[in-house]
């Protein structure tokens, strides 16, 4: 009896051990889409804007992103795309559920849409 209640005791402990250094976290999920044209965007870098953070991810083929175990502490993301404007989205209202989808919109940038037809052209090969 006097071991059953010291290795209950270890367990209970141990549990106590485990769980007191887990830093609360969030996932988040959602989907980027052209402004204009709802068209799903692949390849958007999606990551957390801290300096010092390497949590991030780009979109799948249907525009589609996850991050799992993101800081309750960080509430924003960063977004960024070639040929769109850079955008921040708070993503505070994830706080206190188990997953969040998020729906962002990017718009043109018509200035680096202008500068990638430039340099397509500069590109191009001419045929003998």
């Amino acid at each position: 009896m006097k071991t059953a209640l010291i290795l209950f005791s270890l367990l209970i402990f141990s549990a106590f051990i485990v769980t007191a250094g887990k830093i609360p976290t969030k996932n988040v999920w959602g989907k980027v889409i052209d402004k204009e044209t709802s068209e799903p965007l692949s390849g958007v870098n999606v990551c957390l804007p801290d300096k010092d953070s390497t949590i991030g991810t780009i979109t799948n083929l249907n525009g589609e992103f996850r991050l799992w175990n993101i800081p309750l502490t960080s509430n924003k993301l960063q977004v960024t795309s070639h040929g769109y404007k850079a955008v921040v989205v708070d993503i505070e209202k994830a706080h206190g559920t188990d997953s969040d989808f998020i729906l962002i919109k990017l718009q043109s940038n018509e200035k680096d849409a202008k500068q990638m037809g430039l340099n397509s052209k500069k590109m191009s090969v001419e045929k003998p």
